[in-house]
């Protein structure tokens, strides 16, 4: 018997000393938790917004298949593209922006391109950009770098005057609204729909560069509301929502 408290007294000093040895949540620091949730830029994209020093680096994608699925709204002709790092790209909300690319800090040349793609694989704030345009800011002399820094900025779309298109996704509805905002002079920066017979409701922009309803259906033909991070709002009356139909808004922002 003796043995046995004895041994009960020793494990419960063990245990007393190993709850005694665990830190507190005080002594954890949340410097790291913190860092990772500033990285995410929640601003989302604005005129003027500048990126300093940020890595480039080029690829040979397509500017049609990129996570921004502009596979139904040709981006315009002599127009190069860029994927932003995800911590940028977030919910598609750097979709469609143009950017001016310049190397790092130095005022020329610079070259405007269109974001289309999101790059996984990129330290935060950098792009990857297409060949012509990454030619076009470093020169094309042999054995140039394929990494090198760059200054960039969002900037107006240098596009011909143009209404902005909404385009309905491939097997969406009056069951399911899935729209993409194409062609705007400057980015998105949310989209209310009304329902027919229902109030407006705020949408969500998918990761896919679509924007949805929470409960899916909008009826056939809601009024949608889009505004840009120009401050100008446009209204869309009456939109057919139909398996990749593209109406013409009647203005642009």
């Amino acid at each position: 018997m003796r043995f046995i408290t004895s041994t009960y007294v020793f494990a419960c000093a063990m245990l007393a000393n190993l709850v005694a040895s665990i830190p507190s949540a005080q002594d954890f620091p949340m410097t790291s938790l913190t860092h990772t949730l500033k990285t995410r830029d929640a601003n989302g994209p604005s005129i003027g917004k500048k990126f300093k020093n940020s890595q480039g680096t080029y690829w040979n994608g397509s500017k049609w298949v990129g996570h921004c699925l502009f596979q139904d709204w040709p981006q315009p002709a002599g127009l190069p593209y860029a994927a932003v790092a995800t911590n940028l790209y977030g919910n598609a909300a750097y979709c469609g922006s143009c950017i001016k690319v310049t190397p790092a800090g130095k005022t020329g040349p610079s070259k405007i391109a269109m974001i289309n793609d999101q790059c996984p694989d990129c330290p935060n704030n950098a792009l990857d950009m297409s060949p012509d345009l990454y030619n076009a800011v470093m020169g094309n002399a042999p054995g140039r770098t394929g990494i090198s820094h760059f200054d960039w900025e969002i900037v107006q779309c240098p596009i011909p005057p143009s209404n902005m298109k909404l385009i309905s996704k491939d097997g969406a509805s009056k069951w399911h609204l899935s729209l993409q905002i194409a062609g705007t002079i400057t980015p998105v920066v949310n989209v209310s729909i009304k329902p027919e017979g229902k109030d407006w409701q705020v949408a969500s922009r998918r990761d896919y560069n679509y924007w949805e309803l929470s409960e899916g259906a909008a009826g056939e033909q809601p009024d949608v509301r889009v505004t840009c991070a120009s401050g100008k709002t446009v209204l869309v009356n009456k939109v057919k929502i139909t398996s990749r139909n593209i109406v013409n808004a009647n203005g642009n922002c």
